[in-house]
């Protein structure tokens, strides 16, 4: 599960990356999207090693997913809702993930936000990758960067 949240923060990295620099021209502060308490327990949640065994592995994660609200920025809303379909993917409840990361890329979509696109799309190729569906993931990264090349 480290591994998958390792790739995960390194695919995620890599496209913020590229869309820093298209956000950059639009000269928006990032700041103005994302909500700092909720994105430092992401930050935590990040660092914090799950339990599979517990009984509920998802606990910590949920309870930051919980808070989100219609009001929180499109930033912190799409991290939040992409590393809970990440983990629920690990668990074995996929459909659920597919359905997750697909409304976090409709909002993100909807909000404009091309930092909050990048990172839904990212879940979304992430997701093909970890059910071992690598072309699809390769041709959604296709789909992504002719995206960003003409935004």
């Amino acid at each position: 599960m480290l591994f998958l949240r390792l790739v995960t923060v390194a695919i995620t990295v890599v496209l913020l990356l590229q869309a820093t620099a298209v956000s950059a021209q639009e000269r928006y502060d990032y700041r103005n999207f994302e909500e700092p308490v909720l994105e430092a327990e992401l930050d935590a949640y990040l660092l914090e090693p799950s339990d599979p065994e517990a009984e509920n592995p998802n606990a910590f994660l949920e309870s930051i997913v919980a808070k989100v609200t219609e009001q929180t920025p499109a930033l912190t809303r799409v991290r939040a809702q992409s590393y809970y379909a990440m983990d629920l993917m690990v668990y074995e409840r996929d459909e659920e993930a597919w359905e997750l990361a697909r409304q976090a890329l409709e909002f993100a979509d909807n909000s404009g936000v091309i930092d909050a696109i990048v990172e839904a799309k990212a879940t979304i190729v992430a997701l093909y990758y970890y059910t071992n569906e690598e072309q699809q993931g390769l041709i959604e990264l296709e789909r992504m960067q002719s995206d960003l090349d003409q935004a």
